[in-house]
């Protein structure tokens, strides 16, 4: 049943001319499990870093940039899916660490492309770093017990 979804959104998503790489994130929201969708979200978000890296390597800023706002959403959706599963990260999960962990990751290869860019072009950069850093650390705030900002923006 899940793939026939699946399947779907992305028909329905190439029907309506999206770019694929934004199906996949299409996809990861369809995900019907709240913890399995965070980890597919930091997963498309890792790979389409990697993508917009490669774009800047090929010249193709306007590419890198639009690849930039999909990490920030994948991320930012990973927290929410995360929130909405209603279970308490202190208590152990282990989607709740290992969303720790690639978050970590995402924002060390952020910062790794924040100093390939030029200067002119680091704000945006910047500015999705910033975001995943967020998540990143309210999701530790939640694992180390700290409720009162567990989730706040």
């Amino acid at each position: 049943m899940r793939a026939m979804l699946r399947r779907a959104a992305v028909w329905a998503v190439l029907a309506a001319g999206i770019p694929i790489a934004s199906a996949d994130l299409v996809t990861v929201r369809a995900e019907p499990n709240l913890e399995r969708r965070s980890r597919l979200a930091l997963e498309h978000a890792d790979k389409t870093l990697d993508a917009a890296r490669q774009s800047y390597r090929d010249g193709d800023w306007a590419k890198a940039q639009a690849g930039l706002e999909e990490v920030r959403q994948a991320a930012e959706l990973a927290l929410e899916s995360l929130l909405e599963s209603g279970k308490d990260a202190a208590k152990g999960s282990k989607y709740f660490k290992s969303a720790e962990i690639r978050t970590r990751e995402l924002v060390r290869k952020l910062e790794a492309f924040r100093q390939q860019v030029s200067y002119d072009e680091q704000p945006p950069v910047e500015k999705v770093k910033a975001v995943v850093q967020k998540v990143h650390d309210d999701i530790l705030d939640g694992i180390m017990g700290k409720k009162h900002t567990w989730g706040k923006k």
